[in-house]
């Protein structure tokens, strides 16, 4: 049910994925089973707007990993919650919990759960214009390419070429295509439509389009 789920999340169906995630966590054989569905009701709860059972729902999943120890749950929860957070406009907890995400997953190597949470990073700082975004973002594209993590890639390159917009370094419409390709093929909707939300803010700066 929980990987019904998530295939759901992954194809935009999030009324079929809210139904399959509720009947898994109806029948989760254990806590830590129950949280990793959770997370990605969590998930469905953002894509719809639906703020506070988002918040709600990521608390819970976050005191799960920490009292079983498990630090890959850990850090996407802490990633999911920071994005919550700074859609609701709460910049300093959305900056905090990022920056916890990666402490919690730095050391452990790399792997997709850093890639997204170097990638949320770098786009809150990228959000509050902090010198950090960019060297941020680079990374995370890095980890991103070599944990074949399409989301996280989509989301940092984003991130990347928005920065860079302030100095007049527009991306070509070629890159676009690229980013908004990796970031279908990896199911991540938003992001595809973020690239091109933020390249057309990017390019206006430099006159008509």
């Amino acid at each position: 049910m929980r990987a019904a789920g998530e295939a759901a999340v992954r194809r935009g169906a999030y009324t079929t994925a809210a139904a399959l995630l509720n009947r898994a966590l109806e029948i989760a054989p254990s806590e830590l089973e129950r949280a990793r569905a959770l997370l990605v009701a969590g998930r469905v709860d953002i894509a719809t707007r639906r703020w506070d059972e988002a918040v709600e729902r990521l608390d819970d999943v976050i005191r799960s990993a920490e009292e079983n120890g498990d630090r890959i749950l850990l850090g996407d929860a802490l990633s999911w919650r920071a994005r919550a957070s700074w859609l609701q406009g709460s910049w300093r907890d959305a900056i905090e919990r990022s920056v916890e995400d990666v402490a919690v997953l730095d050391g452990m190597g790399e792997s997709a759960e850093l890639a997204r949470a170097l990638a949320r990073l770098s786009q809150i700082q990228m959000l509050r214009s902090l010198p950090e975004a960019e060297g941020t973002a680079r990374r995370a594209i890095e980890v991103a390419c070599r944990t074949g993590e399409g989301a996280a890639e989509a989301n940092a390159r984003t991130n990347l070429f928005t920065v860079l917009s302030v100095d007049g370094r527009i991306p070509s419409t070629t890159e676009l295509e690229e980013i908004v390709g990796v970031a279908v093929a990896a199911g991540a909707h938003d992001e595809a439509a973020r690239a091109v939300g933020n390249y057309l803010w990017s390019a206006a700066l430099l006159g008509p389009l």
